[in-house]
């Protein structure tokens, strides 16, 4: 979950990128929502959360709800309609 620990090591990590002489803006930054961050319903919020934090690659993590293989993809499935449309 995006919290002041994760904002704190961000900063850290653009600042060592303009002290490179290098773009922030140019580098990945991989955020993970998964069951531990809390239930599906609350994953939009989070992913809102990060992408505030210019998070540029997001894995969700379906494993630990329980889920079948084809219930994993219709949750994916689910999940990006409701954040794209």
């Amino acid at each position: 979950m995006p919290d002041g620990h994760a904002v704190d090591m961000l900063a850290r990590l653009r600042g060592f990128t303009l002290d490179a002489g290098r773009n922030p803006a140019q580098i990945g930054i991989d955020a993970r929502v998964e069951r531990r961050y809390g239930e599906r319903e609350r994953w939009p919020e989070l992913i809102a959360r990060w992408r505030d934090l210019r998070a540029t690659d997001m894995v969700i993590c379906t494993r630990g709800l329980g889920l079948s293989g084809a219930e994993r993809i219709t949750a994916i499935e689910e999940l990006h309609r409701e954040l794209v449309g």
